[in-house]
């Protein structure tokens, strides 16, 4: 199976496309190569299932993420999965919670995205809810 056979994949198992196209390709593949990894699909498949029963658990929690860090108002117009958001984000949506160490932001975003990014996009929070619990299976 290559990248090629993604969606046709995903359309098998009649996942809504919104939620598949969240998951970038390079993120399910050998590295190096366009061959899809099968332990890294199938648990991408699995967390999708998860993600897409909790939706509205993810949607209020990441809405009140995405609020307190500004980019509500900054960016009016952006849907709120769209949202990405960067560790001044955090770090602002973490001051506005009254927290006073913004450490613990820092190394969530580094659980979500494996130490690869410095973002942090509404498909790693749901993944750190799942992680910490949040999410019913």
């Amino acid at each position: 199976m290559t990248t090629n056979d993604l969606t046709s994949y995903f359309e098998d198992l009649q996942l809504p496309s919104k939620w598949y196209k969240m998951t970038p390709a390079k993120e399910l593949v050998v590295e190096g190569t366009q061959i899809i990894d099968l332990d890294r699909l199938l648990q991408c498949t699995y967390h999708l299932l998860i993600f897409m029963d909790n939706e509205e658990t993810i949607d209020q929690l990441w809405g009140l993420v995405v609020n307190a860090s500004g980019r509500n108002v900054n960016f009016p117009n952006v849907d709120l999965k769209k949202h990405v958001l960067s560790i001044k984000d955090l770090q602002k949506a973490n001051n506005s919670a009254g927290l006073e160490q913004a450490h613990g932001i820092v190394e969530m975003m580094s659980c979500a995205t494996g130490g690869q990014r410095v973002y942090m996009a509404y498909m790693d929070f749901a993944y750190i809810l799942g992680k910490l619990g949040i999410l019913r299976f």
